[in-house]
């Protein structure tokens, strides 16, 4: 008898090793009853761990390079200064619901990153928190939308809040509030189609552990600079977290005994000490120039009221800026190179011992009390195996492996650290090691295996279903029988 194979799988985003595997898995027993009778590791991200990067990675087995795509925002034609979110349409390779539709198995995505707009595709798609709410190509089938539509708060249904970054505004109780009720509608849309409709491959993503990590690391953290004792949220996070094991088992007990379930993060996170003020050092260091008097006014408004001043593309002085930077947990920094555009002043020649210079500078910052940070440096040609374009940043950098971000609200002070306040309401930031569970049909109880590569998932995804992995995938298939 031919047995139908089938995988599903459950994002936890942000998720970190410490907490799931360790610190909590005590009382997160349908998680750990996974991990008991398969595997489980930790997850390498990608570079820079950035949530839509990674989800993306994890669902194609395809680097940023490879995708050309490297942030939220990207120009909006070559040769611009003029910058727009970036979406789905922006993905240069085929994603694993593409690939298995090719040979006839039908996929459920519900809530993937960076999957607005949704495309057609052999099965159901239900897109990321990047959506503009019930507009547009939120679902396919037409159908879907309809069902989305009907839920009982469709405007919270993507994330807690309208906006990229929203959920940072919204307070601590509402976003508690909203987390909980934007899930129910979630989970409720999971089960309905894991009972209802067809499927092969099912992946949906929790997007509110993400959220809530964010805001209340400080709050449970006994070793944060800015730990809150007996915070009436100290237990919030890992109420959440139970809220989900709990969510996931009912979940579990709907699949039959053919089924592989993968829980995965797609990142993890850390305590976040602060920011490092980033274009304020590459003006200080003469690096970046702004045009007419706007750094003059920007420093102004420093002073006067201790609030940044944002700056576009367009305010630069290209004629004489070597390097600028655009990030917020990572920096991406690059340079103002000839080869990229008409307003370039470094020369190919020149290029390298700039690069290398201002890295060596970065490399020298030390945290606000004088301690050597573990500072990364990656450079394109060393991490995107399958190339790049001119989209990408010359360097990106890790300041003390993200426990130090990097400001990205402007430019106009003289101080190149920002704590507390005046680094903004993020209180964690993400790791590039996340979390990663697999068991079911097949699965050996290997307990916790070598760290894996996020890129490894589609191809192990296609050896379960016995089909071919394209050899230009960087990931390999994980050894799970």
């Amino acid at each position: 008898m031919n047995v139908k194979k089938k995988v599903f799988v459950f994002g936890i985003d942000g998720t970190p090793p410490k907490l799931l595997f360790e610190r909590w898995i005590d009382e997160l027993p349908n998680i750990k009853r996974l991990m008991d009778k398969g595997l489980y590791a930790e997850l390498n991200s990608t570079v820079p761990p950035s949530t839509i990067l990674a989800w993306t990675a994890f669902a194609s087995g395809r680097d940023p390079g490879e995708m050309g795509i490297y942030s939220y925002t990207c120009k909006v034609c070559e040769g611009s200064d003029e910058v727009m979110l970036t979406n789905s349409t922006k993905k240069r390779k085929e994603m694993v619901w593409d690939l298995l539709g090719k040979t006839g198995k039908k996929s459920i995505s519900l809530f993937v990153p960076l999957t607005y707009p949704v495309k057609k595709i052999d099965g159901c798609m239900a897109s990321g928190f990047l959506t503009p709410g019930m507009i547009g190509k939120c679902a396919y089938p037409d159908s879907l939308k309809e069902k989305l539509k009907s839920m009982s708060n469709p405007d919270m249904f993507f994330d807690v809040a309208i906006g990229l970054a929203g959920h940072r505004g919204i307070g601590i109780d509402n976003l508690i509030k909203n987390t909980y009720e934007m899930t129910d509608m979630q989970i409720k849309l999971v089960k309905d189609l894991v009972a209802n409709e067809e499927w092969d491959f099912f992946m949906a993503v929790m997007i509110g552990t993400d959220r809530l990590q964010h805001s209340i690391w400080k709050h449970f953290d006994e070793e944060h600079r800015f730990f809150i004792k007996d915070s009436q949220y100290k237990d919030v996070l890992k109420d959440y977290y139970k809220y989900l094991d709990k969510r996931l088992g009912e979940i579990l007990d709907m699949l039959d005994d053919d089924t592989v379930v993968v829980v995965s993060s797609d990142h993890g996170m850390v305590r976040q000490e602060g920011k490092i003020n980033v274009n304020d050092f590459l003006v200080k260091e003469g690096y970046l120039f702004f045009k007419d008097d706007f750094l003059a006014k920007a420093k102004l408004r420093w002073k006067e009221e201790r609030k940044f001043t944002k700056f576009k593309l367009t305010d630069i002085d290209w004629s004489k800026t070597k390097a600028y930077e655009v990030g917020a947990y990572q920096a991406r920094i690059y340079i103002n190179r000839k080869s990229r555009g008409p307003d370039g002043i470094v020369s190919d020649e020149e290029f390298e011992s700039v690069r290398e210079e201002i890295a060596n500078k970065l490399l020298a910052i030390t945290d606000d009390k004088g301690r050597k940070l573990d500072t990364k440096v990656f450079r394109p040609e060393d991490i995107y195996k399958n190339g790049f374009d001119d989209e990408c940043p010359d360097m990106i950098v890790f300041f003390d492996n993200l426990a130090w971000g990097v400001n990205n609200d402007g430019v106009g002070s003289d101080q190149l650290y920002l704590v507390g306040e005046e680094a903004g309401n993020d209180n964690a930031g993400h790791h590039p090691v996340g979390s990663f569970i697999m068991s079911g049909s097949g699965v050996e109880p290997r307990g916790k295996i070598d760290p894996i590569s996020i890129m490894d998932v589609t191809p192990t995804i296609l050896k379960i279903f016995d089909m071919e992995i394209p050899s230009d995938m960087q990931g390999k298939a994980i050894k799970y029988d």
